[in-house]
């Protein structure tokens, strides 16, 4: 490189002088041939303007010294100096170098050059007038050989330029060869025309045992046991992106094959293209996989297939870097070569889809994190990984766990001990107030001692994983209830049919002994006792079948406010006076297909738990209304079917229930009443009325906070209804609002979180009471919605409502529950809350209820 700008400043002078040696001459032949002394001088000033708009026009540093004096500069000296021509001319040339070694350093070695070969030239440093220093190449060359104090011409070209270039591109260089040479991972370049091995790093030579001559001078079809073609074949699908996962067989020195799995990309290298590729050493894991194929083929093959996949991504990394190797010295490289493994590292690392970042041992300073890691931990600059502040840092914490991941379990901190480290279970929460479920691989990085020196990990978001396996238990747990509940349904009909037939056989027989004449009145009475007795129990095996959905009912067209409006007639005479009863009825209501008397009865159980769960007085509310079930609901609750229902609420502000009893509430026989006040089939009556119906049954309750049970029906005729319901507003538009979403249930926060971003909106999340007023205090201006749970862990979703009115009573709030909007919520609507959206939500409810209550 310095010998080619050198060649190439001599070609410039060499030019310019030429130049002025075949001009001169002509100037002064033409000056010769003038006549009279006036054309002589016309010429002479001609020949002077033109020297002068040559030197000032060329496209180097031109100028002249006496005794080291500066008696002419052109144009681009006085731009490389910063100094006018004024303040040059005169000069001592000694204010144009920053220091005095510099200064004697060009006078001796350019007057040397000149003595000996009549010329010199000579690289140093200028002080531009503002401070700068800059790099240039001066030649000089003098008038008269003879008398050097006649003057000495200069040239001069600026090169900072190029020797900062220079400068960046030689560090760059060692930077990339000591990362290349010191990666543990096999690494290998390839020609995709010829197969040849271009470069191999020492992982590459440790793995395969031949000597790097030996292994660039072969082609991969040497190694790979595919055939020629094949190989072929595979490099073309990872030259083009077509594929860049690939599992082989290669042969190594000793005549041994291993399994391996290949990540190849093709890559630009100056200006040619090759592949480059990481390959891991798979046998062991293909040994295990085969084993556990073996022993579990009885399973379930889905689920086999699933981890067999999920495991094929992860385990060859996983065996790599647990086997990595002493690593050898590094060895020199040419120029070109650092340049090439440089821009392979760094194209691989920008490009890698999971997040990979290593840090120092023991201090945690970072020493290379991609853009993914960044993107995965949301944190723009990583911190150093303190053992004290990591957890904080990242706000990561272990799955099920509400503290801190523990961070001597950290995969990071263990290996900057020396441990290789592999978890699955941390929650981080980002900045922004998103999480994210990360699968994480530690493993230290060695010197030739053998002393960890940095800490490398490789990690992954799962979180789209996790939501499926805990959606996946939660239908699971739904399939077995249903399940649970038919078989109970099934024995509960069948013993109801023939403890029935025993009834009547003794019913019948009681009947005709009461007609004997020979009985005195003392037997006749006993006999009504038993016969009362039977009866009670024909009803009790009623409601039985009634569970069991084999009581043959009369369907017709059944309107449910007139059922509800004659069953609170009834009830206005024997349910207790403290008991106020309301109804919210639609009046556009849909008609469902139904038998009326079991509707009824339905109502009638529902009353009675009610009433008797509020033993000291209360509200006992009836709600119906018309509801269009989505995709989304459905999917959650796959008893019931898409389209129109009618939604009857029954609600209560008694005791409520605990979540053991409201498990086992709908179990025949199960009852909390006292020996003799409950038989325990009310509610399993309930539940076989609405399965026969085609429908279902919800319950939400809560210890001290009433209960609220949800019956949806199908509508009989879906258009009437389709023609009856008016749209509540448009809700095409995207938000672009901030929305505080509190819930404690994490897996709600974060569909919720889901959804309304999807909407279009901002969503900060919390999980409790306390926090959403720590973020609200924080970010207060910035929300302009907060879409709070009313029954939360705490202080509360009430408390929360009354502490954020406090701070803002201007704030807009969004209460979210299980129970009625008239019914327990009623009071926190009352205090100030704007709306109400009742537990379980559908997406497109929410989205119209947000922007109802956003106006």
């Amino acid at each position: 490189m310095m010998g080619y700008l050198t060649g190439r400043t001599k070609a410039i002078k060499g030019v310019f002088c030429a130049f002025l040696l075949m001009i001169l001459p002509a100037l002064s032949i033409g000056m010769v041939l003038q006549e009279g002394e006036g054309q002589v001088v016309d010429a002479a000033r001609r020949t002077d303007k033109l020297l002068e708009s040559i030197l000032r026009s060329a496209p180097a540093g031109i100028g002249m010294v006496e005794h080291r004096f500066i008696t002419e500069v052109n144009d681009y000296i006085l731009d490389l100096t910063g100094y006018s021509r004024e303040e040059l001319i005169g000069q001592n040339a000694r204010m144009l170098y920053p220091s005095e070694e510099d200064y004697d350093f060009v006078g001796r070695e350019k007057y040397r050059q000149i003595r000996k070969k009549g010329t010199g030239s000579v690289e140093t440093r200028w002080l531009r007038k503002d401070g700068e220093i800059r790099h240039v190449i001066l030649s000089s060359t003098p008038l008269d050989l003879e008398d050097l104090g006649a003057g000495v011409t200069f040239t001069v070209l600026d090169i900072t330029d190029r020797k900062m270039a220079e400068t960046r591109l030689r560090k760059s260089e060692e930077r990339f060869r000591m990362r290349f040479e010191g990666a543990s991972a096999i690494m290998m370049l390839i020609d995709p025309e010829t197969g040849r091995v271009v470069d191999v790093n020492p992982a590459a030579l440790a793995f395969y045992g031949w000597p790097r001559k030996t292994l660039t001078a072969m082609r991969i079809q040497d190694i790979n046991t595919l055939s020629s073609e094949e190989v072929k074949v595979e490099m073309q699908k990872a030259f083009a992106s077509a594929r860049n996962y690939f599992e082989f067989r290669h042969r190594r020195a000793d005549g041994s094959i291993r399994d391996v799995a290949v990540f190849s990309s093709a890559v630009d290298v100056g200006s040619k293209k090759l592949l480059f590729s990481i390959i891991h050493d798979i046998s062991e894991r293909k040994a295990m996989e085969a084993s556990l194929l073996s022993r579990t083929r009885w399973f379930l093959f889905g689920l086999s297939l699933f981890i067999v996949v999920l495991l094929s991504l992860t385990a060859g990394l996983v065996v790599s870097l647990r086997r990595q190797r002493q690593v050898r010295q590094a060895l020199e490289e040419n120029e070109a070569s650092l340049k090439r493994q440089n821009a392979v590292l760094n194209a691989l690392l920008i490009n890698l889809s999971s997040g990979v970042f290593m840090v120092e041992a023991p201090g945690g300073k970072p020493i290379i994190a991609n853009p993914m890691a960044e993107k995965l931990l949301g944190v723009g600059v990583l911190p150093e990984a303190s053992r004290d502040n990591l957890s904080e840092v990242y706000k990561a914490r272990k799955a099920g766990s509400g503290g801190p991941y523990p961070v001597e379990e950290m995969p990071i901190i263990r290996a900057m001990k020396g441990e290789s480290a592999s978890i699955d279970d941390m929650i981080v929460e980002r900045p922004d107030g998103s999480e994210v479920w990360l699968e994480i691989f530690g493993v230290p990085i060695r010197n030739e001692g053998g002393e960890v020196w940095a800490g490398l990990v490789h990690f992954q978001d799962i979180t789209a994983r996790k939501k499926a396996e805990v959606e996946r238990e939660k239908l699971q747990n739904q399939l077995f209830q249903a399940q649970k509940m038919e078989s109970v349904g099934v024995l509960a009909g069948g013993v109801a049919h023939d403890f029935n037939n025993l009834i009547q056989v003794m019913r019948g027989n009681l009947e005709l002994l009461s007609m004997e004449t020979s009985l005195d009145v003392r037997s006749i009475k006993r006999l009504h006792v038993v016969t009362g007795a039977m009866d009670r129990a024909a009803k009790l095996v009623q409601q039985l079948l009634l569970f069991s959905r084999k009581v043959e009912s009369g369907r017709m067209r059944v309107n449910l406010n007139q059922a509800i409006r004659e069953v609170s007639r009834l009830l206005e005479r024997t349910i207790p006076k403290m008991i106020a009863m309301e109804l919210h009825l639609a009046s556009d209501l849909g008609a469902v297909w139904a038998d009326p008397v079991q509707m009824e009865q339905t109502l009638l159980n529902l009353a009675n738990n009610a009433a008797d769960a509020m033993p000291e007085g209360g509200r006992l509310i009836f709600e119906t209304e018309n509801v269009l079930l989505g995709e989304d609901f459905v999917r959650t609750h796959p008893e019931l079917g898409a389209g129109f229902h009618v939604l009857l609420t029954v609600s209560d502000t008694g005791s409520g229930m605990d979540a053991a009893t409201l498990k086992q509430a709908f179990d025949p026989f199960f009852t909390t009443k006292e020996v003799g006040k409950g038989t325990g089939l009310g509610l399993a009556s309930v539940y076989g009325i609405v399965k026969a119906h085609g429908g279902h049954v919800l319950c939400y309750s809560e210890p001290g906070h009433g209960s609220t049970f949800r019956i949806y029906l199908p509508v009989l005729d879906q258009e009437v209804v389709q023609e009856k319901k008016q749209p509540d507003g448009d809700c095409s538009e995207k938000g672009y609002e901030t929305i505080l979403f509190v819930e404690d249930e994490r897996h709600l926060r974060d569909l919720g979180q889901e959804a309304m971003e999807a909407f279009g909106y901002t969503v900060l999340t919390a999980g409790s009471g306390e926090e959403a007023l720590d973020l609200y205090a924080e970010k207060g201006p910035e929300i302009d919605l907060v879409l709070l749970d009313l029954n939360m862990p705490g202080m509360g979703g009430q408390r929360c409502l009354l502490a954020l009115l406090e701070k803002n009573p201007r704030v807009k709030v969004l209460v979210s529950s299980g129970y009625s909007a008239n019914g327990q919520a009623a009071e926190v609507l009352a205090s100030g809350a704007k709306g109400f959206i009742g537990k379980p939500w559908q997406l497109k409810d929410l989205k119209q209820k947000i922007r109802q209550v956003l106006g």
